[in-house]
């Protein structure tokens, strides 16, 4: 029981999560709704919370270096602690407000390049 609990905690056997979006178009100052699914692994598990975050593509230069990474400019939380049963499934809906600061990734239906959210 204890090996279990040491795979679960390096992920192995435990918990899956998958975010469904209902509609991934939208634009800043509107809403992102969907949902978060999970699914119980091999043992219980204790969550402590489930946060969702909007992430994007980003250069960075400086120090004669370039790079590109991701970044993370908002989150919110979604749910607070709950116990989550072997193979027990929980859905649980939300609506992300898009902040006015989004890169805009379109204008006028077309697709900026380079511009990854």
């Amino acid at each position: 029981m204890v090996f279990k609990k040491m795979l679960s905690a390096f992920g192995v056997g435990g918990p899956s999560v998958d975010t469904v979006l209902t509609n991934p178009n939208t634009r800043p100052g509107l809403t992102l709704d969907g949902q978060v699914n999970l699914v119980g692994g091999d043992s219980e598990a204790a969550i402590e919370q489930v946060v969702i975050g909007l992430v994007t593509r980003v250069e960075v230069e400086g120090h004669d270096t370039e790079y590109a990474g991701t970044m993370e400019f908002h989150r919110m939380v979604v749910s607070g602690p709950l116990q989550l049963a072997p193979k027990q499934q929980l859905s649980i809906p939300f609506q992300l407000p898009v902040p006015w600061e989004t890169p805009i990734t379109d204008v006028y239906g077309q697709r900026l390049h380079g511009m990854t959210m």
